[in-house]
């Protein structure tokens, strides 16, 4: 292939996808930055609403017994935030909830996500026996 062919062709593949490197060949979607943001701090929000939820239903229900239904409170969460790929509030508006209702920016939730993921894995290896 001579230069020019090359310069061409390269100019060709340039515009085909503004310039972006194609990452479909792997089978699996590659959020972007934002998007991964956005999915931290919305999962951090439901976890903790739904933290402060059983909360106050022990609290409720010491006398009855009755557990917290997590399945349910998560439906509920969905219908007032839709699924997070709909993103029916901006991430600025999650940001502004999440330091308005516990005095949490990005970075704090960006370290509650990550404990929250470590107390899953080690209770994940205690209900496997690892």
């Amino acid at each position: 292939m001579s230069d020019t062919q090359a310069k061409s062709s390269a100019a060709v593949k340039s515009q085909t996808n503004n310039g972006e490197i194609d990452l479909s060949g792997f089978g699996f979607e590659v959020l972007d930055a934002q998007s991964r943001e956005y999915r931290l701090v919305y999962y951090s929000i439901r976890r903790l609403l739904e933290r402060d939820a059983a909360v106050d239903h022990a609290k409720k229900n010491q006398e009855t017994g009755v557990l917290f239904d997590k399945e349910a409170f998560r439906a509920t969460f969905t219908k007032q935030f839709d699924e997070v790929e709909q993103q029916k509030y901006s991430l600025e508006q999650l940001l502004k909830l999440a330091k308005q209702k516990w005095g949490m920016a990005l970075v704090d939730l960006k370290a509650f996500n990550h404990q929250n993921r470590e107390e899953y894995r080690r209770y994940q290896e205690r209900m496997n026996g690892y």
